[in-house]
């Protein structure tokens, strides 16, 4: 935790008590009064009438027309909560500028694995984790480091290498290491980068939803903003191993196995599909 949020969290406690340490939904409360900057009834009636007149406009239209016929200034966000609340201009039906979400698994370790770096204390601190998680597996390898740079980059592909237990094929990330240098250290092991479209964290979605984990249940709950670097790699090298081999994974195909037994199952549907398929006797096969 950061010092300035502890700081203000016990000033809250000295304040209030124990009730200043229970978590609390964000947004209104029940029973609670209107906020004073809530827009008037009046005023929400009469940006549903022209969003009815103009279905075609947007909310920044939509100000501006507000503005011109009853000269009244509203933010265009403002606008956009409007109808949100008062129409159906805005319902999850009606929205055609965003694909559904499709679900995918691969069925061969090392086919594909994300990789991607985040700041456990944000920029608060020199400390930048990248981790990469199989896409079949969910096979975690995680390393620490004290910047996220080109090198640091490299040296985590390295030991990604080294480490696996498989054969990397393609590595998917984002596009800040988009460039010449990376794209051919990862060609001397044989291993194909796969960039994100900008904007797009979606199709990285495996290795983001590993980040919320490893916040919640390790970074948030066992490591300390004061802790050193090999104090840091200890604790994290713990994280990966309970990961990959203690906590059972509630993602797509995994059906409750941790990363080891996944991989486990994988290799043994493999060797059960290749001796039923050998048929004949040795001597057919020593040429």
């Amino acid at each position: 935790m950061h010092p300035k949020a502890f700081l203000r969290l016990k000033g809250r406690y000295k304040i209030h008590g124990v009730i200043a340490l229970w978590p609390k939904k964000p947004g209104p409360k029940p029973g609670a009064r209107t906020s004073a900057n809530r827009t008037p009834t009046e005023t929400e009636v009469l940006v549903a009438e022209l969003a009815r007149e103009y279905p075609y406009y947007g909310p920044i239209p939509l100000a501006r027309e507000l503005e011109r016929v009853h000269g009244i200034h509203l933010h265009p966000t403002t606008i956009w909560r409007v109808l949100c609340r008062s129409t159906d201009k805005y319902e999850p039906n009606r929205k055609r500028f965003k694909d559904p979400v499709k679900l995918y698994a691969l069925e061969e370790p090392g086919v594909e694995v994300q990789m991607d770096a985040c700041y456990p204390y944000g920029r608060a601190k020199h400390l930048a984790v990248f981790d990469a998680v199989d896409d079949c597996s969910r096979f975690v390898a995680a390393q620490a480091y004290d910047e996220e740079d080109l090198p640091s980059a490299k040296s985590f592909l390295r030991y990604l290498v080294r480490t696996s237990p498989f054969r990397i094929q393609a590595v998917r990330l984002d596009n800040r290491f988009n460039g010449p240098n990376l794209r051919a250290y990862a060609a001397r092991y044989r291993i194909r980068l796969i960039f994100n479209e900008p904007y797009h964290p979606e199709q990285n979605g495996k290795i983001e939803r590993y980040h919320r984990s490893f916040k919640q249940e390790a970074v948030w709950r066992t490591f300390s903003f004061e802790d050193s670097m090999p104090i840091i790699k200890y604790k994290l090298a713990l994280w990966v191993n309970h990961y990959n081999r203690e906590r059972p994974h509630g993602g797509l195909k995994m059906n409750g196995l941790t990363p080891a037994q996944k991989l486990a199952s994988v290799y043994l549907s493999k060797s059960q599909s290749y001796s039923q398929a050998v048929t004949g006797s040795l001597q057919q096969y020593t040429a």
